[in-house]
């Protein structure tokens, strides 16, 4: 089981990391696409938020690896916690795009 913990972690890492990198080429390649002091804005922020989200399977599988010869339960229970990061990460996430956003308006 904790090595389906790992496989799952690097599927959605691998996900998430591909769209960080459309987000990066769109950002530096912002004159070419024309892109708006607000899209540019918007494209360097999604990054963050990408950056969070993909970083948080890699500690997931950093977790389940420390403990793997622990406990089947333990290793899934400890490594599955870890994506209760992205709640409160988001959250922050949100509050800093919402107050960075409102002087666009």
């Amino acid at each position: 089981m904790p090595y389906l913990m790992i496989y799952y972690g690097f599927v959605l890492f691998a996900l998430n990391f591909v769209l960080f990198f459309f987000y990066y080429i769109a950002y530096r390649n912002g004159e070419k696409l024309d892109l708006s002091p607000f899209e540019i804005f918007n494209t360097r922020l999604q990054m963050i938020k990408l950056v969070i989200i993909f970083t948080i399977p890699l500690i997931s599988i950093l977790v389940t690896i420390i403990f793997m010869n622990h406990s089947s339960a333990l290793v899934t229970t400890l490594g599955g916690l870890a994506y209760f990061l992205y709640g409160p990460t988001i959250f922050i996430w949100s509050r800093g795009y919402k107050k960075k956003s409102k002087a666009w308006n």
